[in-house]
């Protein structure tokens, strides 16, 4: 019997796959295990059938020192999975991961003016000065400062000022209109329903489970 189950543990040894336990280990955000394996040479970029690498799934599940040290071990930061069809970048902007992002755009990765919009959010300085390194469309800059405007974030305003962004012009609309707006939408871009909440005047989107 010993013998036996001998043979079916070196068995599953054998079958192993390096790039799989490292994809676990970055999902679960075991930072010790993901150093071993690269140590040992597993593949950066093992895909699952999500096309989800394991530097997807370690910013997915808010693992930032994990993503930190993958994107130094040169992990690709351009990924875009097939479930939610969701960019690395996006991923790291919705989870707030600072620092992340801010790796990611010295490895080269460009915003688009809506990630953008989501870096103001964000309200950090230095990610924003990082992000304006780049150029951005005059109109991606001006709806950033509307964004910054809104939220009354001054010292995200003055550094698109600063930017070049020019003034938006913006328009007052009713409290009947903007509860008007609220309700829960559905896209076929995106396989998640879409909930707008109009909260003290202010319209909110929420993707469901993000």
């Amino acid at each position: 019997m010993k013998l036996f189950l001998s043979i079916i543990l070196a068995g599953v040894g054998l079958f192993a796959d390096p790039g799989e336990d490292l994809h676990t280990a970055a999902r679960r955000g075991q930072l010790a295990e993901v150093k071993k394996l690269l140590e040992a040479g597993a593949p950066l970029e093992w895909k699952n059938q999500y096309g989800s690498t394991p530097l997807f799934m370690a910013v997915f599940n808010r693992h930032a020192e994990v993503a930190l040290l993958l994107l130094e071990k040169g992990a690709n930061p351009n990924v875009t999975d097939t479930f939610y069809k969701s960019s690395l970048i996006d991923g790291a902007l919705q989870k707030q991961l600072i620092d992340v992002v801010k790796a990611m755009i010295a490895k080269g990765v460009t915003l688009t003016g809506r990630q953008l919009n989501m870096t103001v959010g964000m309200g950090n300085a230095a990610l924003l000065e990082a992000a304006l390194k780049h150029k951005f469309a005059p109109a991606d800059l001006e709806g950033a400062l509307k964004a910054a405007i809104t939220v009354k974030k001054d010292d995200m305003a003055a550094l698109l000022r600063k930017a070049g962004a020019p003034e938006p012009k913006i328009e007052k609309v009713s409290a009947e209109t903007m509860a008007s707006y609220a309700g829960e939408y559905v896209s076929q871009t995106i396989p998640l329903p879409i909930k707008i909440l109009n909260e003290d005047g202010q319209l909110k989107i929420q993707a469901e489970g993000q």
